[in-house]
């Protein structure tokens, strides 16, 4: 199995694929610290005002008139912080440029799905032993392969964030301490290796390039599950127990960490159950989905044949 991981390492880093999708991850979360410091602006609210107040011109009452300045100055207080370049904490700033929006789960899954189709489209896997233990040898470090290229994007994806949210000055409201940050990028990574998993399943089972590329994006998009969301609200007068669906679905744990590290240890039972932890749900909940991707690998996709 270690040299499996040594062989796939090597190729990876010789792999166009991964490094325009390094590039990519770069250039984006640089793009979203950009983006906001310039919402943080006060040119920005310049132009945002004048192009309403343009736009009602003769329009409007003098009673609807005050009654739009109002609204603008509240929208003006409550935008204050940002104004400021003050984010509420790293963990949030985290969760918001590349965990919740599905950005981390998506350019993780795609690499490892194309990785392991090419192995199959250009024969490598033919040259691996492929008897029971060949079998179990070689997916057990498929799998391993998908976490550790999760982990790999995620430090890319911490370390670039929080450099372009410094370059363009931002501080932060709530300072997260040592230990909260590594329980949010513990259970960020586990978030992130559940779309990896689902990915491998997905590319073993079907073959298919198209197929795999689809369903990754709609699933780590977090569309299949907004989704089932509005399926689970529709239907949930008749069965009040939808209502809890979303909680135990890899989309409502990016939910739950998109609000940043100091919300993990804090009680909620509007969130989650009231006999625990967001971070302990969110655990669980990751293990389950870990669990059952191990199980589909080892029980379906090892057994079927690898031409």
């Amino acid at each position: 199995m270690l040299n499996l991981l040594k062989s796939d390492l090597y190729r990876l880093v010789r792999s166009r694929f991964f490094w325009a999708l390094v590039a990519i991850t770069i250039i984006v979360c640089f793009a979203e610290a950009a983006m906001i410091a310039w919402v943080a602006s006060p040119e920005f609210s310049h132009v945002v005002s004048q192009a309403a107040y343009e736009q009602a011109d003769g329009q409007m009452s003098p009673a609807e008139r005050a009654e739009m300045d109002a609204e603008m100055q509240e929208e003006m207080d409550a935008a204050a912080l940002l104004d400021g370049k003050v984010m509420l904490s790293l963990t949030h700033t985290w969760a918001q440029a590349f965990l919740s929006g599905g950005f981390l789960g998506l350019i993780g899954a795609l690499v490892i799905t194309q990785f392991l189709l090419a192995d199959f489209e250009g024969g490598f896997v033919k040259n691996v032993p492929m008897g029971r233990a060949g079998r179990r040898a070689y997916y057990g470090e498929k799998l391993l392969f998908a976490a550790l290229l999760q982990a790999i994007f995620l430090a890319l994806c911490t370390l670039t964030t929080t450099i372009g949210f410094a370059v363009y000055g931002f501080t932060y409201q709530v300072a997260d301490t040592p230990t909260q940050i590594a329980l949010w990028l513990a259970l960020g990574w586990l978030f992130s290796s559940v779309y990896a998993f689902i990915g491998c399943c997905v590319a073993w089972l079907t073959r298919s390039n198209w197929g795999t590329t689809t369903v990754v994006v709609l699933i780590c998009s977090g569309l299949v599950g907004s989704i089932v969301l509005m399926l689970c609200d529709s239907f949930a007068p008749a069965m009040p127990w939808l209502g809890q669906v979303h909680a135990w679905l890899p989309s409502g744990m990016g939910e739950l960490l998109g609000s940043g590290a100091a919300t993990l240890l804090v009680s909620d039972p509007a969130l989650v159950p009231a006999w625990m932890l967001p971070a302990w749900h969110i655990l669980l909940v990751e293990g389950l989905f870990i669990s059952a991707c191990i199980a589909v690998v080892f029980a379906v996709c090892r057994r079927k044949d690898i031409s």
